[in-house]
């Protein structure tokens, strides 16, 4: 829902609207892939000490402001292209480091969150069944979304970026209304919630 599988499946086609070449695009897509789960780590112990609502409320809005810069790189790259490949260039350059920016937000804050937060927030007699759930819709919405980003890279190019950037939001939004807090609760203590 916050672009994962658009900017790794299609970080190639992202770089591409850069202004990199086919080669360095696919190379520096899967140093993307290699930064995430850098991140991945040091985000998984940082949940515990800023918590896993905040995590995803940051990584869901900050993510955003990124991936609308990376869109709006990639509508200047597209406008010099041919009148100043010089500046064309420099916002590709411009790219490639949002790109890992964003690479390792998503990392830090939104890479285990959806794994970790399901087992955590169902009452005890539906945590496997939850947790379960939760892990099946991450696979499936993963699915319908690496299914539709060819279609949409194709028709809208860099634009897609900013649909994508539409969606961090709404994630944000509903993580702050909506997800209560489990880091530093027991599950007992989240049960408690239910009652």
């Amino acid at each position: 829902m916050v672009g994962s599988g658009f900017v790794s499946g299609y970080g190639s086609q992202i770089f591409e609207t850069g202004g990199w070449s086919s080669e360095l695009a696919a190379l520096l897509a899967g140093m993307g892939i290699i930064t995430q789960a850098a991140f991945g780590l040091p985000g998984a112990l940082l949940s515990d000490t800023i918590g896993r609502r905040k995590a995803m409320i940051g990584g869901s809005a900050i993510g955003a402001v990124v991936l609308a810069l990376v869109g709006m790189c990639g509508y200047f790259v597209n406008k010099y292209t041919h009148t100043n490949p010089a500046l064309a260039k420099s916002y590709g350059s411009a790219t490639v480091a949002l790109v890992f920016l964003w690479d390792a937000i998503f990392g830090a804050t939104l890479l285990w969150c959806p794994f970790a937060y399901p087992s955590e927030i169902f009452p005890a007699q539906s945590r496997a069944k939850g947790s379960s759930v939760g892990i099946v819709g991450l696979g499936i919405g993963s699915f319908f979304a690496s299914m539709i980003s060819p279609y949409l890279f194709a028709a809208i190019g860099y634009q897609s970026l900013f649909m994508i950037c539409g969606l961090s939001v709404m994630v944000a939004l509903i993580c702050y209304f909506w997800m209560p807090e489990t880091a530093g609760k027991t599950l007992e203590q989240i049960d408690g919630l239910y009652d």
